[in-house]
């Protein structure tokens, strides 16, 4: 059996305190369940949790070529992700192998419940946090704009302009812009199909059966429900 001890965390985090957080209580849990077989380390630095869970630079490809009965071991849930229908997604299919360190009830079937209220926690925090940037954003501009410079708080470093400013922001921008790419890339391969599914079906019920009827996978290679129609639907309505 192969378990995933996966460590991830964000350019905002403190990077060497933050990754041996993880690593102890994930190998704790590993030790007090008798976990044995192959033990997979898989460190991503600089992943925001906005980033899906098969999108990942190191996890995504892993996760594809790995049994579906792999474990995969996180130290807490926004460890896996911060958007709410990725994480309710990926529990789901992978509800018996997920083993969330912290919490480690929170994957039992009763308990369904309460892991979409955490996963939904969880994105509201993703979402909060980035309305703060964009304040901050905007109060930036406007000191700019008005005075010429912005001193920070806190670095007290003066700024006379915004943008990108260093070649790990450029690598993270062209990162970011691949994975959109990727998503339209998907996405385009079963829009025709999910179109010829509306023709039949009114209901995102009857549009999965249609699909799964007629062996059309996913953009993950999985089978439809009324809940991965109506999100790939408000996926392409985006794009648009």
């Amino acid at each position: 059996m192969t378990t995933i001890n996966y460590v991830r965390w964000s350019a905002d985090d403190d990077k060497k305190v933050e990754g041996s957080r993880q690593n102890f209580l994930n190998l704790k849990t590993i030790k007090d369940n008798n976990i044995t077989g192959e033990i997979i380390y898989v460190e991503e630095k600089g992943v925001s949790g906005k980033v899906p869970i098969y999108d990942r630079p190191k996890l995504g490809p892993l996760l594809k070529k790995l049994p579906k009965d792999t474990k995969i071991i996180v130290s807490d849930l926004s460890r896996l992700g911060r958007l709410d229908y990725d994480l309710i997604s990926f529990r789901d299919e992978r509800i018996t192998n997920l083993i969330i360190s912290d919490k480690p009830t929170l994957t039992k079937d009763e308990n369904r419940v309460m892991f979409v209220l955490e996963a939904t926690m969880s994105d509201k925090y993703r979402r909060d946090l980035s309305e703060k940037q964009k304040q901050k954003c905007q109060e930036m501009q406007s000191s700019i704009a008005e005075k010429g410079y912005y001193i920070t708080k806190s670095t007290n470093r003066k700024m006379t302009k915004l943008g990108v400013h260093n070649s790990m922001d450029r690598a993270r921008a062209k990162a970011t812009e691949a994975l959109k790419q990727k998503a339209i890339y998907n996405l385009s391969k079963v829009q025709i199909h999910l179109n010829d599914a509306k023709n039949h079906s009114r209901s995102l019920l009857g549009m999965a059966n249609y699909l799964n009827v007629r062996n059309i996978k996913t953009a993950r290679g999985c089978s439809w429900s009324a809940s991965t129609v109506q999100r790939a639907l408000d996926r392409i309505s985006t794009l648009h």
